[in-house]
């Protein structure tokens, strides 16, 4: 993975609110193709790669829970309404 931490502060323009550019790819190696991704943040075009679904989601799932915190942190509340 390369790029901005999972955060991905500058894709986040308000609380409760996150937005990338997913892109997907297939890539034909020894033994089965294997998914490629890549996120881009709108605001900034910064992108961090993914050299599996796994990692994809991994950082997706960070990316919420930092959002999360930070939500229940400025607004007092339990989840997004």
């Amino acid at each position: 993975m390369s790029g901005a931490g999972a955060g991905g502060k500058a894709a986040r323009p308000r609380p409760g609110y996150i937005s990338y550019l997913l892109r997907l790819w297939l890539v034909r190696g020894e033994g089965k193709p294997t998914w490629r991704a890549s996120l881009q943040a709108p605001g900034t075009r910064e992108a961090v790669g993914f050299e599996g679904l796994r990692e994809l989601l991994r950082f997706l799932r960070q990316a919420m829970e930092e959002q999360e915190r930070d939500w229940k942190g400025k607004t007092g509340r339990k989840g997004c309404e």
